[in-house]
C-alpha cells in the first residue's frame, strides 16, 4: 500500500520540501520479520571483550560451569560458575601478568588464573591509585 502524503513544507531559504508521511504500523514494519524473544536469546552475546588485546571478558548473564562460550573468534569453556558483570579468563593469565580489560590494565594476577576461570578479588591485585606502587621521587608529600 502507497503511503498517504499528509502535508508539505518549504524551507525558505533553502527551498527544500518536507514530506510528512502516514503508515500504519502493519505497513511500516510488513518486509521486516519481527524477532521472537528465542531469536533474540541466540543473538545475544553471553560474554563481552571489550578490546582486542583483552585477557577477559565480562559475563552478560550468569555462566555455569562447562558451558563453551565464545568473545569473536575466542571460545572458552567456563571452569566455575561466574556471576553476571563479573570476569572471566579468556586464556591461561600467569601469575604477575596483567589483567586487560577496556584495553587497559586493571591489576595483575596474584596467582596463575586459568582459561574461564572466575577473574575476581581473590585472585587479582588492583594496580590503580596505589601511593606504595609509585616510581621513587614521584609520592605526593604534603
Amino acid at each position: 500500500m502507497r503511503p498517504t502524503i499528509v502535508s508539505t513544507t518549504s524551507w525558505c531559504k533553502r527551498r527544500e520540501s518536507v514530506v510528512a508521511v502516514r503508515m500504519t504500523r502493519e505497513e511500516l514494519y510488513d518486509d521486516f520479520e519481527t524477532p521472537s524473544l528465542a531469536m533474540l536469546e541466540r543473538s545475544t552475546p553471553d560474554i563481552l571483550r571489550l578490546a582486542d588485546i583483552d585477557n577477559v571478558a565480562v559475563a552478560l548473564r550468569a555462566l555455569e560451569r562447562g558451558e563453551t562460550v565464545a568473545a569473536g573468534a575466542t571460545r572458552v569453556v567456563v571452569a566455575v560458575p561466574i556471576p553476571v558483570g563479573h570476569k572471566l579468563a579468556l586464556r591461561d593469565i600467569p601469575r604477575g601478568e596483567a589483567i586487560l580489560k577496556y584495553g587497559q590494565v586493571m591489576g595483575r594476577a596474584t596467582e596463575t588464573i586459568g582459561s574461564g576461570e572466575h577473574v575476581h578479588v581473590h585472585n587479582v591485585e588492583g594496580l590503580r591509585g596505589r601511593g606504595d606502587l609509585a616510581p621513587a621521587g614521584t609520592e605526593k608529600r604534603g
